[in-house]
């Protein structure tokens, strides 16, 4: 059997450079503000470089969260986001995101984090988490 990971391959009209896909996953290498600072911009630039052709991005929030994933939620993040895909692009690599939206309320646990309220903001994560248990 012949190995074809390194090529070629279209799938819905986008054609990968090679079957390498980095899945998506939280690297913590985002701003603050859940925008695309260089050190994320870097990271997953020498993964295109590398060879690698497609690339998720993982748990952006389509909305404000204090939670330390990237997001966009806000005109003003998409520049941060065209950055990194003109990068990867300049090495051949396609770029995805994987949308999250967290299932908690994000407007009240917000406002409790932005007082400083962390064990308020433990509790209400907790208690919006026990669904899953």
């Amino acid at each position: 059997m012949e190995m074809k990971i390194m090529q070629p391959i279209t799938v819905g009209g986008i054609t990968l450079k090679n079957r390498i896909m980095f899945p998506p996953l939280t690297t913590g290498y985002e701003e603050r503000d859940g925008s695309i600072g260089e050190q994320s911009r870097a990271f997953y630039t020498r993964l295109a470089q590398g060879g690698v052709g497609y690339i998720v991005l993982g748990d952006v929030a389509p909305i404000r969260s204090f939670s330390p994933t990237p997001k966009l939620f806000d005109d003003s993040q998409i520049e941060s986001f065209r950055l990194l895909a003109d990068s990867v692009h300049a090495y051949g690599a396609k770029l995805g995101v994987q949308i999250f939206h967290p299932e908690y309320d994000c407007d009240a646990v917000n406002a409790l984090f932005a007082q400083g309220k962390m064990e308020e903001v433990r509790a209400r994560l907790h208690h919006d988490m026990q669904v899953f248990y």
